[in-house]
């Protein structure tokens, strides 16, 4: 590519409802005017000065949505009503994030991940590969939390590895890596590590039963 050749951009004002600003890219990175939104720039392509590219959006958000940036999203992911992406979340290809889903900064998702109504992601939580979160289940990133007590320096990490399934109103308490292919049933708090594979019920902390989410990960490794 001959070094400084100026690159702008179209995006397309009919993809699922959504109206997009023009957006100047350059070799130093994308100039977005204040107030204006880039979303759905995936690719650069150079032209000659002055000239426009119709670029369509790699991902679909729903009009309700909100997403700031700078952040990444994903092929084919899907950002359905009420959700929220904060400035400098990422967020891997083919995901699904169902009803009022907040994504806050620095979270890391990755690809193929199913996320249903009514979840936040904190600072801190870190989600791997075809993980599944249940309708409402809660992720922490403070262990003491005082409203009158500014801990943002505090946050702990909450990672929840490749494969693994949480179900409905479960509460995975930060500083905690849910393993593998586990399964946490709904309604459990997980206040530890959770192994590879195993299946953790109950509250306070939960109990651990045996690890038939083997029999559902067949070939995972």
């Amino acid at each position: 590519m001959a070094s400084g050749v100026p690159w702008t951009y179209v995006i397309s004002t009919t993809h699922h409802g959504l109206n997009f600003p023009l957006i100047r890219v350059n070799r130093r990175g994308i100039n977005v005017p204040q107030g204006e939104t880039s979303h759905g720039l995936r690719r650069a392509i150079p032209h000659a000065e002055g000239r426009e590219v119709l670029v369509e959006p790699s991902y679909s958000v729903h009009p309700s949505s909100y997403v700031d940036n700078p952040c990444e999203i994903g092929d084919g992911t899907k950002i359905w009503h009420f959700c929220h992406i904060m400035p400098h979340a990422k967020i891997g290809n083919r995901c699904s994030l169902g009803q009022n889903v907040l994504v806050s900064s620095h979270v890391e998702i990755g690809n193929n991940v199913k996320i249903q109504n009514n979840v936040a992601l904190y600072t801190g939580a870190i989600i791997e590969d075809d993980v599944f979160l249940g309708p409402s289940c809660v992720l922490t990133n403070i262990v003491n939390p005082r409203s009158e007590i500014v801990r943002r320096h505090m946050y702990e990490n909450t990672l929840i590895r490749k494969g693994a399934s949480v179900g409905a109103n479960a509460t995975i308490v930060c500083g905690s890596t849910i393993g593998r292919y586990a399964f946490i049933a709904a309604g459990a708090v997980v206040t530890k590590d959770v192994p590879d594979y195993a299946l953790m019920m109950g509250t306070g902390p939960p109990r651990r039963l045996d690890e038939p989410a083997r029999l559902s990960a067949r070939g995972a490794g």
